[in-house]
């Protein structure tokens, strides 16, 4: 272990008890109480005849995973008792880039992770509260958040529409559990499994699985096996699921362990009396220690029990541990070391200390949390999501608020079109030139554009596209308004299709800020849609025309067009002024400028992220 010394750190050396009989391998708890430091129900001196470290408790490394894919079966049913099913299922193939044999990510790491960015600017070390529960559980990360707005407007569809209410959501997963090689503890028996959801109403964790597996688990082989959860409660799919883009956490909350002769539990009931827990996450590992801390230790000191000398603590951080050394580029924000995705730096996670996190003594009810986190990592730790799932009518809601963003903002939304109504409009458009001259004719040449919009007195309510209905839709952010057309032009908006829905994604949320707003700055943004009004002509107009005799046979043509569909003549055509006079009045009226007003009903679901600067 290398230290350039900043602080004064006092180390001191604990001394251990040895067995006064070393041929003694019997265990038992008189034994244990002052021959056992790190409560691990091993006793030192057989943890020394074996080259194991007594000051670091020896517990069986079983990690248990999710498989990647699972399955969702939503049983709805109408006031006729007649059902439907829906299916929310999601996998992936072995031969693609992104399939792992085991999936998830440690509670702990994610909150550990998300607090060291808020820091990040300014420190390399951040506190808070860890409980035992998250110090063994696995999250199942939700990454196709394209599919879920998919589903939500689905299912919402069949509910608000066709009145079907909830009569069971079933769930269906697999996971998997593998024991790493351990000198003494070469397997484990009857794994007992939880599963849990986070209940945001009752702001717990909540039980919906528990299930021992008759199962001998040996080192180094993975094993997998089904969950299957009947009757899950509707909030998991509506508010967890759809809302807020969460799933399920897994644990293991009880072996059998041989070797000991006693379960995890109990085991674990040891150990949390005479240690401090220790978490280490890189880019490769991730490991959980428990150092015995009875006589408290700093963290330099357990760091010398895990890693003997293969550690460095410079400038008062630890900035390396085995491979992973800190060379992440200088920043102010964290965007500028977005893109670095081999490039990190140590950051330490504890409970609120009275003094410097190197010099602090802990003990056994303090926890330790080092991770290695690249610049990528760190600039996409999520500081707010903000979610919308709205039925609107466009008399009714004009501003539909979506969250707020900055110039580090991710926005996507989808949108089900519904129908539209009001007066029917008629929009043509048709070009007309010379015809080849044969025979005794006179010569003539021109070439005329004339468009027609036609109001008719009809009143529509009938579904539309965005293709058509785009028009309708625009963004207010700040106080400006900017159209999703011009937003699509000019490649700040992107807009693809989700079968039947309209999906867009912002990809340049700092279109809205000037150079001079810092990324601190946020703004509101919403989806901005009032009833539709567009002043434009009436009738018939004559747009462009080219040609010698255009002068004469375009605004003939006009006119002769207006007068036989029954429509007037636009004053808002092409040299209208010069050839006003030529109208007959009695035969052909004058169309001023007229509203055309539409309202218009869809449904929106949106998520925004606003991540950590």
């Amino acid at each position: 272990m290398k230290i350039i010394p900043v602080l004064a750190l006092v180390l001191c050396v604990s001394c251990g008890f040895s067995s006064e009989d070393k041929n003694e391998k019997n265990l038992n708890i008189e034994s244990l109480k002052v021959n056992d430091l790190d409560g691990d129900l091993i006793e030192d001196t057989l943890e020394n005849e074996i080259g194991l470290d007594k000051y670091l408790a020896d517990v069986a490394d079983v990690n248990i995973k999710f498989e990647q894919g699972y399955e969702i079966k939503l049983i709805l049913e109408d006031e006729a008792k007649k059902g439907v099913i829906v299916n929310l299922a999601e996998s992936i193939n072995q031969d693609d880039v992104g399939f792992n044999y085991t999936y998830g990510s440690s509670l702990l790491k994610t909150k550990a992770f998300v607090e060291s960015a808020k820091v990040a600017r300014f420190a390399t070390h951040s506190y808070g509260d860890v409980t035992d529960f998250e110090l063994s559980k696995y999250v199942y990360p939700l990454t196709n958040e394209n599919y879920r707005f998919q589903k939500q407007l689905d299912v919402k569809n069949i509910i608000d529409k066709d009145k079907f209410v909830v009569k069971n959501i079933s769930l269906n997963f697999k996971a998997n559990l593998y024991l790493e090689s351990h000198p003494l503890i070469k397997e484990i028996r009857n794994p007992v499994f939880e599963v849990y959801y986070y209940d945001y109403r009752n702001r717990t964790y909540k039980l919906i699985k528990e299930e021992k597996i008759d199962l001998v688990l040996k080192e180094n082989v993975l094993e997998s096996f089904q969950v299957n959860i009947e009757n899950i409660p509707n909030e998991f799919i509506f508010d967890n699921y759809f809302k807020r883009g969460e799933f399920l956490i897994i644990s293991l909350k009880d072996y059998e362990v041989p070797t000991i002769g006693a379960n995890y539990t109990n085991q674990m009931a040891s150990i949390k009396e005479r240690t401090t827990p220790v978490q280490v996450y890189t880019p490769n590992y991730q490991r959980q220690y428990f150092v015995s801390s009875k006589s408290p230790k700093s963290l330099i000191q357990m760091l010398d029990h895990i890693y003997k000398e293969n550690y460095e603590v410079s400038n008062n951080e630890v900035t390396k541990i085995g491979q992973f050394e800190n060379n992440l580029s200088d920043y102010e924000e964290l965007s500028k070391v977005a893109l670095e995705n081999k490039k990190g730096k140590w950051f330490a996670y504890t409970n609120k200390l009275n003094q410097h996190f190197l010099t602090y003594k802990y003990s056994p009810k303090d926890t330790i949390t080092l991770a290695y986190i690249t610049g990528e990592k760190l600039a996409s730790q999520v500081k707010e999501k903000s979610r919308l799932l709205k039925a609107v009518v466009s008399n009714e809601d004009s501003i539909n608020s979506l969250g707020t963003i900055s110039k580090r903002s991710d926005l996507s939304f989808s949108i089900d079109t519904g129908n539209y109504w009001g007066e029917r409009v008629i929009k043509d458009s048709g070009e007309f030139w010379t015809r080849p001259c044969r025979g005794n004719c006179r010569v003539s040449d021109y070439r005329c554009r004339i468009d027609v919009r036609d109001f008719t007195g009809e009143q529509i309510n009938e579904p539309f596209s965005m293709e058509a209905g785009r028009r309708f839709f625009s963004l207010k952010v700040g106080d400006s308004i900017y159209s999703l057309n011009d937003l699509i032009s000019v490649g700040v908006l992107e807009e693809s299709r989700l079968e039947e829905y309209y999906f867009y994604h912002l990809k340049k949320s700092e279109y809205f800020f000037s150079e001079e707003e810092n990324t601190k700055q946020e703004k509101p943004v919403s989806l901005y849609t009032p009833t539709f009004r567009e002043s434009g002509y009436h009738g018939f107009k004559l747009v462009s025309m080219s040609g010698k005799t255009a002068h004469y046979e375009c605004p003939m043509h006009t006119m002769g067009m207006a007068q036989g569909n029954n429509l007037p003549v636009s004053n808002e055509s092409l040299n209208f002024k010069k050839w006003k006079h030529w109208v007959h009045q009695r035969k052909l009226s004058i169309g001023t400028q007229k509203d055309e007003v539409l309202d218009f009903n869809y449904t929106v679901t949106s998520e925004i992220k606003n991540y950590y600067n």
